[in-house]
């Protein structure tokens, strides 16, 4: 079977119309009917009903055209494949990334495909984990990094790594000597929380009303940096990871107070887009960001040489 008949099947389908085809692939309408009339031959039967506007795909079209188009797929993937091995991986890669690690994690990435792979371009949208999944789902990102507070699903994502929400606020604040709080202490204070939907506040409001808990969220925001600077300005507390604000931790600024009673932990995970096959670019910053995310939770000193990336990691 030839591809570029299969090619021309597809186009055909897509364009509706054998001229709008032959104009998009570049050859002559009877060049384009040449070869569908071969492919049909092959297939034993019409592939399109003629209309006074077009074609539309007979019965057999329709059963045939969605593994056309993945058999397509997959040939220009390995086409792709063959060629990233004698060249190093270029083109734009899409990626989502919640607040919490957006900052240093994509300066780190940029250093690092700046460095080793400079055909490499970023787009990166930052979001909370809901909003990420979505993207992930309809195609806007290639990769996503979010997080879960329950069990993650059946399917395969990437645990970068598990670390406890702790109460996060000013030094100088009423609570910054404690050294552990309750789920009920947090009553007392007035909180900055992300806005709903969200699946900190989906986890918080089960545990609040099963507790008969009333939380005091003062402001409710959808950027990390302003509820950071609702925390350092406005003297307010928030729930966080304690690598969302490991710059003001480390100068004093903000002090992160453990919470039980019950403890909250999250789980970061990291996934692939299934809306078209990932190019060598993804897949090869696929294996590098577990490393990087993992530096940023561990507080790599600035000038301290990192370890070396792996050379590969299983999905």
């Amino acid at each position: 079977m030839d591809l570029n008949n299969l090619r021309v099947f597809t186009r055909i389908a897509e364009a509706g119309s054998l001229t709008r085809a032959a104009a998009a692939l570049g050859i002559a309408q009877s060049a384009l009917s040449r070869q569908l009339s071969e492919l049909e031959q092959e297939f034993g039967g019409r592939l399109f009903f003629r209309t006074g506007r077009g074609v539309l795909l007979t019965e057999l079209g329709e059963s045939l055209i969605p593994r056309a188009q993945a058999l397509l797929l997959e040939a220009d993937q390995l086409l792709e494949e063959a060629q990233a091995a004698q060249r190093k991986p270029a083109g734009i890669v899409n990626l989502g990334v919640i607040p919490s690690l957006s900052q240093p994690l994509i300066g780190m990435l940029l250093t690092y495909t700046q460095a080793r792979y400079p055909g490499i371009r970023l787009r990166v949208f930052e979001g909370y984990s809901g909003e990420i999944e979505a993207w992930l789902a309809n195609g806007k990102i290639d990769i996503g990094i979010y997080n879960r507070y329950r069990a993650a699903s059946t399917r395969p994502q990437e645990v970068l790594f598990e670390t406890e929400m702790k109460l996060v606020t000013s030094a100088g604040s009423a609570v910054a000597a404690s050294r552990q709080l309750r789920l009920a202490d947090l009553a007392a204070v007035p909180l900055a929380l992300p806005v709903r939907p969200n699946s900190l506040r989906a986890v918080l409001d089960s545990l609040t009303l099963r507790a008969g808990i009333e939380l005091n969220v003062v402001l409710e925001a959808d950027s990390g940096v302003v509820i950071k600077d609702a925390i350092l300005r406005g003297g307010l507390h928030s729930i966080l990871p304690s690598h969302a604000v490991s710059t003001e931790l480390a100068d004093g600024t903000l002090v992160a107070i453990r919470l039980a009673e019950p403890a909250v932990r999250q789980t970061v995970l990291m996934d692939l887009s299934r809306q078209r096959p990932a190019t060598a670019a993804t897949r090869l910053l696929f294996k590098a960001l577990p490393d990087l995310a993992r530096e940023v939770v561990a507080g790599t000193p600035a000038g301290k040489p990192r370890r070396p990336l792996a050379a590969s990691r299983s999905r």
